[in-house]
């Protein structure tokens, strides 16, 4: 039986530990390493529920493959989750491989945080003007925040009231990108997933990285 996660993830910046965030290098390391490392309250629980539910799907498909999709919203902790129930899986003997929507953007990441960040601002700012909350003297402190790289930061509404119009509208246009058709080729995802549900013994996946991998029974890497 083979478990697949397909999905999209958005979890960046912020302590690992603490908020769930995880580096490919870790899918590396053994199961029971990375349980002791990770809070497994809530997929202890899910893993009761998930694992009858894995062995009546693997019963009913002619290829005995199951997949499991973990979503959620950015940053809410999709990777690590989908990561520990692997581990769980592999424990009982089952084989597992993880798909991440985050390797398949439209665009290589430099030029997605750049899209990413050009909608967050290029809206903010529109946003700003239909609710006329846009001044000459706040463009100088929005740019100065802006050459910062730092004009995301929520602290500012404390000093700028004003500056909440800025943030909100940003970030508003933001979820109408971010883990959307507009960002993430989910053709391509749904390729690799319907062909490892046909049973495919040997599909080759992206990672941003620069490698690919492998979610056939045997694990290798070549040349992205």
């Amino acid at each position: 039986m083979n478990f697949l996660r397909s999905g999209s993830n958005d979890d960046k910046g912020t302590d690992m530990k603490e908020k769930g965030i995880m580096k490919e290098s870790e899918a590396e390391a053994s199961s029971r390493e990375l349980l002791k490392i990770y809070d497994t309250t809530i997929a202890e629980k899910l893993m009761q529920k998930l694992l009858p539910m894995i062995e009546t799907c693997a019963e009913q498909a002619h290829s005995g493959k199951v997949v499991v999709a973990v979503s959620g919203g950015s940053g809410s902790g999709k990777s690590v989750t989908a990561l520990l129930l692997s581990c769980f899986l592999k424990e009982k003997g089952i084989e597992t491989c993880i798909l991440s929507g985050d390797n398949y953007p439209h665009r290589i990441p430099k030029y997605n945080d750049a899209e990413r960040l050009q909608i967050f601002r290029e809206n903010a700012i529109v946003g700003m003007l239909k609710e006329r909350t846009y001044t000459e003297e706040r463009r100088t402190i929005i740019q100065e925040f802006q050459k910062a790289e730092n004009d995301a930061d929520e602290r500012y509404v404390e000093k700028y009231p004003w500056y909440e119009s800025y943030l909100r509208n940003g970030r508003k246009a933001l979820e109408n990108y971010l883990g959307t058709e507009k960002e993430i080729n989910f053709e391509e995802i749904n390729r690799l997933v319907h062909a490892f549900k046909d049973g495919g013994q040997k599909l080759w996946g992206r990672h941003m990285a620069g490698k690919r991998q492998n979610c056939g029974m045997k694990k290798k890497t070549l040349p992205g």
